[in-house]
């Protein structure tokens, strides 16, 4: 391997190693994603099963949510209850956050009521 050789590795990976970071920070904003996405469903899903079990579901519903940063809305009639959640993500991984806006994410769950 020679001197030139060499040189041309360093250009090369000073070439890709740009566009390497922002691929793998691009992957770390998706899993920051997906995990809210997680978090939401149980929420929702627990707002939902403690309001069809409720004699007062939208206290029982947002009742689950606790100090995290999702908001609840409860709609029941005589034999179902809906919730729908909603969570703001914040796209702050550094360089991707700037290129991506910050994302709403929306789950809805319907159950029976189970009230006798």
């Amino acid at each position: 391997m020679t001197s030139r050789d060499r040189g041309q590795a360093t250009v090369e990976l000073a070439l890709v190693l740009p566009l390497v970071l922002v691929v793998l920070l691009g992957c770390l904003q998706v899993v920051e994603v997906l995990v809210e996405q997680v978090r939401l469903v149980h929420v929702v899903r627990d707002g939902a099963r403690a309001a069809a079990v409720s004699a007062e579901p939208e206290v029982a519903a947002r009742a689950v949510t606790g100090a995290q940063r999702i908001r609840l809305d409860v709609t029941s009639t005589d034999t179902t209850v809906e919730v729908t959640g909603w969570a703001d993500v914040r796209t702050d991984v550094p360089l991707i956050g700037r290129l991506i806006p910050d994302i709403t994410l929306r789950e809805r769950l319907t159950m029976t009521l189970e009230l006798p």
